[in-house]
C-alpha cells in the first residue's frame, strides 16, 4: 500500500514541477547568452550606429558616380612625390572656387591629346575663368595645359598609403559585417 502511495506522490510533484518549468519565463533562451532586453537594446543600438554609419558616407564619402561629392583616384605618376607618392590613393572633393597652393585633380577635355586622363597637380596661379597655371611638385617647369573650373575633379582632400589601403578596407568590411550580425533580430521559438 506504501508502494501505491509514494507513487501518486512522485507523479504529483512531477506534474508540479513541469507546471512549473512551463509557467516560468525563461530569461535566457537556449543558445542565447543575453536576456531579451539587452539583446534588444544591443540590436537597437547596432541598428542606430549602422544607419548613422550610412547617413555619414551618404553626405561626405559617397562617390562622384553615386552623386556623391568625392572622387577617389590611385596616383599613378611620380610628379607629386614625395608629397603623395605614386600609387597613393587620393578622395577629392568639389570646391565651388579654388586657390593658390591647392592640389587639385583635373581632367583632360576633348579637344587635348589625353583626353580622359586625370592629373594632379597644384594650382601655381591664375584663376577658374582664365584657366589655371599649374605645377607638379617633383617637375620645374609648369604644365602645359591651363584647366578651368569645369576641367576640375575637385581639391585633394586626404590620401591614403597604398600598403594601408588593403588593411583599411578589411577593417570596414569587419566593423559592417559586425554591426549586421549584432543588428539581426535574434530567432524567436
Amino acid at each position: 500500500m506504501s508502494h501505491g502511495r509514494s507513487s501518486t506522490l512522485i507523479e504529483r510533484r512531477s506534474d508540479v514541477i513541469s507546471t512549473v518549468e512551463q509557467t516560468t519565463p525563461d530569461p535566457y533562451r537556449a543558445g542565447d547568452t543575453l536576456p531579451a532586453g539587452r539583446r534588444y537594446r544591443r540590436s537597437v543600438f547596432a541598428v542606430t550606429v549602422f544607419l548613422g554609419l550610412t547617413a555619414v558616407w551618404v553626405v561626405f564619402f559617397r562617390p562622384q558616380t553615386l552623386g556623391g561629392p568625392v572622387a577617389y583616384v590611385e596616383v599613378n605618376t611620380t610628379q607629386m612625390a614625395p608629397t603623395i607618392p605614386k600609387g597613393d590613393l587620393v578622395a577629392v572633393e568639389k570646391q565651388s572656387t579654388y586657390k593658390i597652393g591647392d592640389l587639385i585633380l583635373y581632367r583632360l577635355p576633348a579637344a587635348h591629346p589625353g583626353t580622359g586622363l586625370t592629373i594632379i597637380s597644384r594650382i601655381a596661379w591664375g584663376n577658374g575663368v582664365t584657366g589655371f597655371i599649374i605645377k607638379s611638385d617633383n617637375v620645374s617647369a609648369p604644365d602645359a595645359f591651363r584647366p578651368r573650373s569645369a576641367d576640375i575633379v575637385g581639391k585633394v582632400w586626404f590620401h591614403f598609403k597604398r600598403s594601408l589601403l588593403l588593411p583599411l578596407i578589411a577593417a570596414f568590411a569587419v566593423a559592417f559585417v559586425s554591426l549586421v550580425i549584432a543588428a539581426w533580430p535574434a530567432k524567436r521559438s
